[in-house]
């Protein structure tokens, strides 16, 4: 049996656009991401927060070493 490797065409594994945009699109994207996260992560806490009671808010005080 007999093996010849085929003819790769030029430029196969090249990209039309620049790697440093699209490291740049990267970057904002999971920078935008993260912001978001922050942002839902902040919100859902603060109605949380809003649902402790005061006793509980005392007791906890209470319970920690400040």
């Amino acid at each position: 049996m007999d093996y010849s490797n085929p003819e790769i065409p030029e430029g196969i594994n090249t990209s039309q656009g620049h790697p440093l945009k699209d490291f740049f699109i990267l970057l904002a994207s999971v920078g935008i991401l993260i912001s978001l996260a922050v942002l839902i992560l902040s919100l859902i806490t603060e109605q949380l927060a809003s649902r402790i009671p005061f006793s509980m808010e005392r007791e906890l005080v209470n319970r920690s070493n400040f």
